[in-house]
Formats: structure tokens, C-alpha cells, sequence
């Protein structure tokens, strides 16, 4: 079976995205996660926010469809993200993380992205972003429009 999975881009007014760092696995993340049996990716991704966030605001539309090759023997995947949309700084610090999920959420400069998340993820957001800002909606494979 395919792994489907949904996550959101939150940007600061600074353009920095926010991150996750997830306790059982490196690197980290945006938040979000695996889109369960009979949930849409949409309804996976608020649920997931609430989850490892505690954020219950309003989920802007879709940026990016990307499938993922299969790396490692993980099987492929389709990657749903949405617009989380720009918040203040301080989101980060009143985020409400589960501790066994994650160990903490900060704000990233595009240009850092690199350091913390894998290549393919870089690719995914950096295009997400340019979706935000034009207002499109853009199918990629791994990372890339396709």
C-alpha cells in the first residue's frame, strides 16, 4: 500500500518556515504526517497540527502534490502540502509539542533548509513557497515539477 501523507508550510514575516524535530527520527520535518484509512489528506493534516502543535487555526489551500520515489525499501509516497500560511515569531514557542513526538519546533531561513532537512523536503518546500506567493497549486516528483 502507498504511504500517503499531508503537512503544512507556516511561514514567518521574516519568510523563515517552521520546523519540527522529531524525537524518533532524524531530520526534521514540517509538521504533519501520515494520512489514515478513509481520512483525506486535508482532514490528516488539521488533525496532525492539533496533534503535535496544538494548533486549531484555519489550513489554507493546497501548494504542492509530490510523489517520492521509494528510498530506502520504504515503499513510494504522495505528499500533500498545505499553506499554514504566515504567523508571528512567537508561534514556535507557544506551540504545544507532544514529548515523545517531538523535541521542539523553530523557525528556519529558506537558505538554512539544507541543514535540517533532506534534500527531496528542501525541494518540496522551496516549491511550496513559490506556490504560496503565486498562488498556484503545483504537482512535483521528488521535489521537482514535473
Amino acid at each position: 500500500m502507498k504511504l500517503v501523507a499531508a503537512g503544512a508550510v507556516f511561514r514567518d514575516p521574516h519568510g523563515r518556515v517552521l520546523l519540527v524535530d522529531c524525537a524518533y527520527k532524524a531530520p526534521w520535518e514540517i509538521p504533519g504526517g501520515k494520512v489514515e484509512e478513509g481520512e483525506s489528506p486535508r482532514a490528516a493534516c488539521v488533525r496532525e497540527l492539533e496533534e503535535e502543535l496544538g494548533w486549531t487555526g484555519e489550513l489554507g489551500r493546497l501548494l504542492v502534490v509530490d510523489w517520492l520515489p521509494d528510498l530506502g525499501g520504504r515503499g513510494d509516497r504522495i505528499l500533500f502540502l498545505f499553506d499554514g500560511g504566515v504567523v508571528d515569531p512567537g508561534f514556535a514557542e507557544r506551540a504545544v509539542l507532544p514529548p515523545e513526538e517531538l523535541l521542539g519546533a523553530r523557525f528556519v531561513p529558506v537558505e538554512e533548509l539544507g541543514n535540517h532537512l533532506g534534500e527531496g523536503m528542501v525541494r518540496r518546500v522551496v516549491q511550496a513557497i513559490a506556490h504560496a506567493t503565486a498562488g498556484t497549486t503545483g504537482y512535483l516528483e521528488w521535489g521537482h515539477p514535473a
